[in-house]
C-alpha cells in the first residue's frame, strides 16, 4: 500500500559457493488512486430568509491517496425542492431558492453530497439547520361577542384569539385600537 510505505529497501546476498556478496535493492511502489474520497460530515446553520447565493458552508473531503484533488461536487439527495446549490469545483453550498426555506415547514435539511477524486467517488451527509425568524404576522381571529347592556365595568365579555404561523409564538401587548 503506497500510502503506508512508498518504497522498500532490501538487502540481498549472493554466493558463488566460495565468496558471498551483499547489495541493496530498492523497490519503489507506484501510487495508484485506489481509495475513495471521504466527505467530512458537517452541520451548517442559516436564517430562513437567507438571500439566494448566500454562502451556507464549504464541504470538505479527505482521501488517503497522495496528491488528490476533488471535483464533481453534487447534491444527490435531501434537496427535493432545490433550495440549495453546490459549486462542482469547490464544494461551496449556497442558497439556490430562498422561497423554499421556511422554518415552519422544514427546520432542517439532510443533504447527501458526492465528490470525485477523478477515479473514485465518495458520499457523506451535510446537515443544514434553519434558524427561525419571526417572519409571519399574527392574525386576530374574527369573532362576534354578546354582552348584556347592564354588564358592570371590568366584567369579562369573552376572550379574543389570534394565530401566528411562526413556531412558539407568545402574544403580548393586546389592546383595543378602534371602535
Amino acid at each position: 500500500d503506497y500510502e503506508t510505505t512508498s518504497s522498500y529497501s532490501l538487502t540481498v546476498s549472493v554466493s558463488d559457493g566460495t565468496n558471498t556478496s551483499t547489495g541493496t535493492i530498492t523497490v519503489t511502489l507506484s501510487n495508484v488512486n485506489d481509495n475513495n474520497p471521504v466527505v467530512t460530515e458537517d452541520t451548517f446553520e442559516i436564517a430562513e430568509d437567507a438571500a439566494n447565493d448566500t454562502s451556507v458552508g464549504t464541504v470538505e473531503a479527505t482521501d488517503p491517496d497522495a496528491g488528490t484533488s476533488f471535483s464533481g461536487w453534487t447534491i444527490t439527495a435531501g434537496d427535493d425542492d432545490d433550495a440549495f446549490a453546490i459549486n462542482g469545483s469547490s464544494g461551496l453550498i449556497t442558497v439556490n431558492d430562498v422561497t423554499q426555506l421556511d422554518y415552519e415547514t422544514t427546520t432542517s435539511y439532510s443533504l447527501t453530497v458526492s465528490v470525485s477524486d477523478g477515479t473514485n467517488t465518495g458520499t457523506g451527509t451535510i446537515t443544514v439547520n434553519l434558524n427561525n425568524l419571526n417572519d409571519n404576522d399574527p392574525v386576530v381571529t374574527t369573532a362576534t361577542f354578546t354582552v348584556d347592556e347592564d354588564a358592570a365595568v371590568n366584567d369579562v365579555v369573552d376572550t379574543v384569539a389570534a394565530t401566528d404561523d411562526d413556531a412558539n409564538t407568545t402574544f403580548s401587548a393586546w389592546e383595543i385600537t378602534g371602535g
